[in-house]
């Protein structure tokens, strides 16, 4: 009798799946696919169940035909379905389609010959049978069909994405564990199990139910919601048209009859709600599983970018290492060939012979000047870049900075015909936190490259208070910068665009040069001009020594010096450690 309640209930919930999965979308052909295989797992379950049943002896010989009969179209529909869902695969199928379709129809018809299972009995209350000539074939055809469309469904499983994958796979678990337990028990196995052990393969089928399930509740591969709505709408609706047929009088007629229409207005507009409300839900799932991928293949780019950043960092460390090796080894060679350079002129190896000479080694103590300063540009490019740029923080005088570089440069601003100018302040100005060689570098560069870019007139130095900082401005009547090149002009290698056609020495790695020592500063560097040929006004600013931003720099300070000291001090440890251990092994 258990038996029997089980069973009942596992084909009563097979049935159910099939019809929902079937009203959801009536004319949609994968859930027309859907419940043809149903119905013939149904027929599967009934006829195995009942040939093993005394109450139905007499028709023992035709449930267990019907029985292989429908485990073959079984396999049949589950490959149509498996094609289709949850889309279609490739129209070159068709071929394939047509041959399974003709095995199908072959060996559900040859089931009941006795070519495939013949000699049905009965033995030790269980049905027997003895195998035809053509049941291997049955069973290789049997597993084939299981086999590809398993195969077809996992190869789906691969490509599809979001909800559609989370969907399909359920399905191919439940509908994978069922299809085993049936084939093995019930196939491989029907003449050696028992009656109770024979009907392991339809309680199997539970576990195609209960995914299928999971995946219809918590996935929404199906529109339950709507499913209920309609069925309980329909039923209400049924309900009211009777009861207008039990009416006693005209006017409880009538009275039913209003209680039908308003229940069938109702009733549409209730489903029509429920319809917008999931099509909305929907389409906000749609969103979010899109979104989520799409967050994925930003988190993806987003590694891919941080490990080239990192190579990147690599590189650019290599790069300033290598720049800095190398401009060390040239320090030495063009040290000497300043100083020879400098000695032959002065005479100390001899008066030169003529003036051609001394021409071509004056020639050669200029370029070996530019060389050197771009070599030591390089050396502070790579040092603060790699944060090896020692700073000396302490209270200045700005303006006494300012004036010396203006006297130190002021024959060469003579020599080209231009006057160089110092604007003394009003009043006496505090002094401000500052690296003197660092500052005298940046106020040279300023007035060093408005003497090469000012063909008349000449240049004005000023240094003067504004707020908690002191700014220096160097302004020439020069060739002026457009607005476009304003910006560009303290990048590294940037220079104005008809700029080398004044000074074809220059290499764009000055102001560069002094915008990173002027930030080091916490100060900010800038330029004013009104445009080409206008002249232009080059200005850098500083923090007080006694303002927040002055203190402020003098404790990082400090911070970075005990750090570097910390760090010499722990590469010291390793490299005693290093020869410790060399020492030992030797």
């Amino acid at each position: 009798m258990l038996s029997i309640i089980i069973i009942s209930l596992i084909i009563l919930s097979t049935l159910i799946l099939g019809l929902l999965v079937f009203l959801n979308n009536p004319r949609d052909r994968v859930n027309q696919l859907f419940l043809i295989m149903i119905f013939w797992i149904v027929v599967w379950q009934l006829s195995n169940f009942l040939q093993n049943e005394q109450t139905a002896v007499e028709f023992s010989n035709i449930l267990l035909r019907l029985d292989f009969m429908s485990a073959i179209l079984v396999g049949y529909s589950w490959i149509a379905f498996c094609l289709r869902f949850p889309k279609p695969g490739p129209r070159s199928l068709r071929f394939l389609k047509t041959i399974i379709l003709l095995l199908g129809v072959v060996f559900a018809a040859l089931s009941f010959t006795d070519l495939i299972i013949n000699d049905i009995h009965f033995q030790d209350g269980a049905i027997r049978f003895q195998e035809g000539v053509l049941w291997i074939f049955y069973i290789l055809t049997l597993v084939s069909f299981f086999t590809w469309a398993f195969c077809n469904l996992l190869f789906k499983l691969i490509k599809l994405r979001g909800i559609e994958r989370v969907q399909t796979l359920y399905v191919l678990i439940g509908s994978l564990i069922s299809s085993l337990i049936a084939i093995v028990v019930n196939i491989l196995f029907s003449n050696v199990v028992t009656i109770d052990q024979s009907r392991i393969g339809i309680y199997g089928i539970i576990f195609f139910i209960l995914f299928t399930a999971y995946a219809i509740i918590k996935h929404q591969l199906l529109n339950i919601k709507v499913i209920a709505v309609e069925l309980f709408a329909v039923l209400l609706v049924i309900i009211t048209f009777l009861e207008i047929f039990t009416a006693a009088s005209t006017s409880e007629i009538f009275a039913r009859v209003i209680i039908f229409i308003v229940t069938l207005v109702f009733s549409i507009l209730l489903i029509r709600s429920v319809l917008k409300e999931i099509k909305r839900r929907e389409e906000i799932e749609e969103l979010a599983a899109e979104l989520a991928q799409a967050n994925k293949r930003y988190e993806k780019i987003n590694k891919k970018l941080q490990k080239a950043n990192v190579e990147l960092k690599h590189l650019d460390d290599a790069k300033s290492e290598f720049i800095s090796i190398a401009s060390h080894q040239l320090r030495t060679p063009l040290t000497a060939i300043k100083g020879y350079g400098s000695m032959l002129l002065e005479g100390d190896f001899g008066e030169l012979a003529n003036e051609k000479q001394q021409k071509a080694i004056k020639i050669m103590a200029i370029s070996s000047d530019r060389l050197t300063n771009l070599v030591e540009n390089l050396l502070n490019i790579s040092r603060i870049e790699s944060g090896r740029m020692k700073f000396d923080f302490k209270p200045g005088d700005l303006n006494k900075l300012a004036r010396d570089v203006h006297d130190s440069l002021k024959k060469n601003a003579e020599d080209r015909g231009l006057y160089l100018k110092f604007k003394e302040p009003e009043e006496a100005l505090p002094p401000v936190e500052m690296d003197d060689e660092k500052i005298r570098q940046v106020v040279i560069n300023f007035i060093d490259n408005a003497i090469k870019y000012t063909k008349k007139g000449g240049i004005t130095v000023s240094v003067f208070k504004k707020g908690d900082h002191l700014e220096c401005c160097v302004a020439d009547t020069g060739m002026g910068v457009s607005q476009e090149e304003q910006s560009k002009l303290f990048k590294k290698f940037a220079r104005g665009k008809d700029a080398f056609l004044i000074n074809t020495e220059g290499n764009g790695l000055g102001l560069y040069v002094a915008n990173m020592m002027v930030e080091a500063h916490k100060g900010h560097i800038w330029i004013e001009s009104e445009g080409e040929d206008k002249g232009s006004k080059f200005c850098f600013s500083l923090p007080l020594a006694d303002s927040e931003t002055g203190n402020k720099l003098v404790e990082e300070s400090k911070k970075e010096e005990e750090r570097r000291v910390r760090e010499k001090g722990e590469k010291g440890k390793l490299q005693v450690k290093s020869k410790e251990q060399e020492s030992k092994k030797t």
